[in-house]
């Protein structure tokens, strides 16, 4: 699982390169069919999303999509949460094992 930190005051647009852990291949995002989803929510949470967003496809064939954090996305109490994305290829969902633990910091004050 691998580990990010998110400043509140950040409104990032972060890359991710996914691939299937089972044999390690990435995953070829390439025909128009396939979607991939991000699910942002807290820790250990499985019912609930805080907040779900379609990525970009950056380079479909080697797998890397962008993802936008909303603009309220980051709104919340400092901690750990997960993101976890979903690739949807002919209507048949694949969750991407590997969840990402996300840490989010509190905002920055101004200088």
């Amino acid at each position: 699982m691998a580990d990010i930190t998110w400043t509140v005051d950040d409104r990032p647009i972060r890359y991710f390169q996914l691939y299937r852990l089972y044999n390690e291949t990435v995953y070829d995002l390439s025909d128009s069919g396939v979607v991939v989803t991000a699910k942002f929510r807290a820790r250990g949470d499985t019912d609930e999303s805080l907040w779900e967003a379609t990525c970009t496809k950056v380079k479909a064939e080697q797998g890397i999509v962008s993802v936008q954090v909303p603009a309220s996305g980051l709104d919340v109490d400092p901690g750990s949460y997960e993101l976890e994305f979903t690739v949807t290829d002919n209507s048949l969902p694949e969750t991407v094992l590997d969840i990402i633990t996300v840490r989010v910091n509190q905002e920055f004050p101004d200088a």
